[in-house]
Order: structure tokens, then C-alpha cells, then sequence
């Protein structure tokens, strides 16, 4: 190796570098997205039994399966990896509203 390969792999180095550093960023705007809908899931507990709802609400959980699908398609995203990362959302939030 040469001085010039060591140079190449310091840049490629600190690309990944600046490119983790933007998945991390992303991922801390996730998790504050993820606690906001924490909360209107927890207002959305209270509400409910004001209206005397019931707690869940499957066909609004396939409501917002099938939109999240449909996104991820045109996005060009794999729809059973977001289907299933949703579901998991979904199932927090009802644990999220049934501990309200």
C-alpha cells in the first residue's frame, strides 16, 4: 500500500463515518416521532373511555396498515418489513393506551 491508499481509505472512512452519523440523526427523529405518537395514543385512551369506545379498533389498525403499505410501495420501500415495523407500532401503542 502507498501513501495515496492510506489517503483513499481515510476518505472512505470518514464517509462512513458522516453517513452513520445521518442514520443515527434519523434514527433520533424516529424515536421522537415514535414518543410523540405515544402521547396522542395515551390521549387517545382517555377519550375513548369518555366516549365509552371500545379499546381497540381493528379496522382502523388495517386502515393504517394498508396506507402504510401503499406508501412504502411508491416509495420504493419493502412493504412486508414496513407492514410488520407498523404492526409493531400498532401493537405498542395499544399497550401504551391499555396502561392510560
Amino acid at each position: 500500500m502507498t501513501s495515496d491508499d492510506f489517503s483513499l481509505a481515510d476518505d472512505s472512512t470518514d464517509e462512513i463515518s458522516r453517513l452513520r452519523d445521518h442514520i443515527d440523526s434519523i434514527d433520533d427523529a424516529i424515536l421522537k416521532h415514535l414518543s410523540r405518537r405515544a402521547e396522542v395514543a395515551r390521549a387517545l385512551a382517555v377519550e375513548k373511555r369518555v366516549q365509552k369506545l371500545a379499546d381497540r379498533d381493528v379496522p382502523r389498525e388495517e386502515e393504517v396498515v394498508a396506507r402504510v403499505r401503499g406508501i412504502a410501495f411508491h416509495r420504493g420501500l419493502p412493504v412486508e418489513e414496513t407492514e410488520a415495523i407498523f404492526r409493531a407500532i400498532i401493537t405498542m401503542s395499544r399497550r401504551i393506551q391499555a396502561s392510560s
